[in-house]
């Protein structure tokens, strides 16, 4: 009975236990860590997919101005809640491997800025080519 007592038995210290428990969280960490990223990366992605759409809708309300006017646009600002958008109509520039086009086309051309976050500000641009039907190539 006595050399029962005296036998090794196979345990963990409280130091491997303590090891395995900060491995343990730290990894958990990572993993919450870089979840929270994919997250925010998420909601940055479907915040630059509304942005986008709604220049898009500036630039086609832009278009829908009867083709006499339209000639006419300079710019048209637009502003929905934190975007602020500015449509232009362009001529193609002479130094543009478009210049060719030059007098059936024009260059409709929509900014758009946003702050995503104090300090973050953010640009996007649209670009449109029309094309000027015969009786509008007259007038220009």
């Amino acid at each position: 009975m006595m050399a029962s007592l005296n036998q090794n038995k196979s345990a963990f210290t409280l130091i491997e236990v303590l090891m395995v428990l900060g491995l343990l969280t730290l990894s958990l960490g990572i993993i919450v860590q870089m979840q929270m990223r994919s997250l925010n990366r998420l909601e940055q992605d479907r915040d630059m997919l509304q942005k986008v759409y709604i220049l898009r809708r500036s630039m086609l309300d832009a278009l829908k101005i009867p083709k006499a006017d339209r000639l006419q646009l300079i710019k048209k600002d637009y502003e929905d809640g934190e975007i602020k958008t500015k449509t232009t109509l362009h001529d193609i520039g002479k130094k543009s491997k478009l210049k060719s086009f030059g007098k059936s086309m024009k260059m409709l051309a929509t900014d758009a800025t946003w702050q995503l976050r104090p300090g973050y500000k953010q640009h996007a641009q649209l670009i449109y080519f029309m094309y000027l039907p015969d009786e509008e190539k007259k007038r220009t």
